[in-house]
């Protein structure tokens, strides 16, 4: 799947407003529950889901699972929403392999 640069996905449901993302921990706690991006194709119902509900734990994470579920429901466009998805997903690996910008702070090493 192609990635975009997004940070979040704001929606509207029953009157409340949710922010999905993904942060290290979140995305720690999901690879520790047995998801593996590389391996979306493989199980796709199944992650589907899981990077649906993983997206609300930075933010909401007392959301009810039935209320995650009525909310996918109503989603249009869900395809569009599950590329965006996966690109937040990507977002914290991204930015914990990025290049230091301030070369003033470089810090040199080597392997011995």
């Amino acid at each position: 799947m192609d990635e975009k640069e997004i940070n979040n996905i704001i929606l509207t449901y029953d009157k409340n407003t949710y922010t999905l993302y993904f942060t290290r921990a979140t995305v720690e706690a999901m690879e520790n529950n047995g998801f593996d991006i590389r391996e979306f194709d493989k199980k796709v119902f199944s992650n589907i889901m899981m990077l649906w509900y993983g997206a609300f734990a930075a933010q909401h994470r007392d959301t009810k699972r039935v209320t995650m579920d009525k909310i996918w429901k109503l989603i249009p466009n869900k395809e569009e929403m599950i590329k965006d998805l996966v690109a937040l997903y990507s977002k914290p690996y991204n930015d914990l392999m990025e290049e230091p910008i301030d070369d003033t702070k470089k810090i040199n090493w080597k392997a011995n």
